[in-house]
């Protein structure tokens, strides 16, 4: 939402209600004041119950110039499709990967000694 007025908008609630579909994050909200020419956004979420038309109202509370409550209120209507069903296994597959241990040989342990010796490592 964008203020394009000449003066602050001083929102006092906002709620969002769906029919055909479950409201699953968002619903009410407060966005607070909106100075001129300044934005604001407004996340809802919701989970359409079938396929078809889902009917959203967007209600949103502000107080007038005479310190009133005022509601605006916008209907949407969206299509609501199917998901769309993926052959994804629910967990991930981890495939282990053998470990390669390495033998000391007497020749390794002579060479680290003599490293180590050195400084140089060990």
């Amino acid at each position: 939402m964008e203020n394009f007025g000449t003066k602050t908008i001083d929102f006092t609630g906002v709620r969002v209600t769906a029919d055909g579909a479950e409201m699953i994050g968002g619903d009410e909200n407060t966005l607070g004041s909106i100075k001129t020419e300044k934005k604001a956004t407004l996340e809802a979420m919701f989970l359409p119950s079938a396929e078809g038309e889902v009917h959203l109202t967007i209600e949103l509370d502000y107080r007038s110039d005479l310190n009133a409550i005022r509601t605006l209120r916008y209907n949407y209507t969206v299509q609501a499709k199917p998901p769309v069903e993926t052959e994804v296994p629910l967990e991930p597959v981890v495939e282990a990967t053998p470990e390669v241990v390495k033998e000391d040989t007497p020749d390794d342990l002579i060479g680290r000694l003599l490293l180590g010796f050195f400084g140089l490592g060990g």
